[in-house]
């Protein structure tokens, strides 16, 4: 049979261990917290997307003339826009954006590109791919504007 010193040192471990899982609950719920923040802003932010993305697909091609922005000339170079964020923080999105981008443009023959966010620039530029025309440092912080 054990000793008293040896039941009171293993009383006092698993009290410790008890407090370690204790604290890492915890820490872990505080995330989980955190973390269901960040997806309801994200979520918001592919709402609008999504919005964006389908009233540029409504007006094409039929409605293409309504917007002046866009002409349709039959052998014009492909023009590819890619949609990432100006910091780091989704980096698997933006790694399957400049991905898929590349991948096209790779296909098309002397293609145009135009950048939104930083870091889209940032990884086609580093990958031998530079912007036409690179838009960045739009502020998070204002609403989304609609048309």
């Amino acid at each position: 049979m054990e000793n008293l010193s040896e039941l009171k040192q293993h009383l006092r471990a698993t009290r410790q261990t008890r407090q370690i899982a204790n604290a890492m609950y915890l820490l872990s719920a505080s995330q989980v917290k955190r973390s269901l923040q960040n997806m309801e802003y994200n979520l918001s932010y592919m709402q609008k997307l999504h919005e964006v993305m389908a009233d540029i697909l409504f007006r094409t091609p039929e409605g293409l003339h309504k917007v002046p922005f866009f002409k349709l000339y039959e052998h014009q170079n492909p023009l590819y826009v890619v949609i990432t964020s100006d910091k780091g923080l989704c980096g698997g999105y933006h790694a399957a954006v400049v991905n898929l981008a590349i991948t096209e443009m790779q296909k098309a023959q002397d293609p145009q590109l135009v950048t939104v966010g930083a870091k889209g620039a940032e990884m086609l530029a580093n990958k031998g791919f530079v912007p036409d025309i690179a838009l960045d440092g739009f502020d998070q912080q204002k609403p989304f504007v609609t048309a």
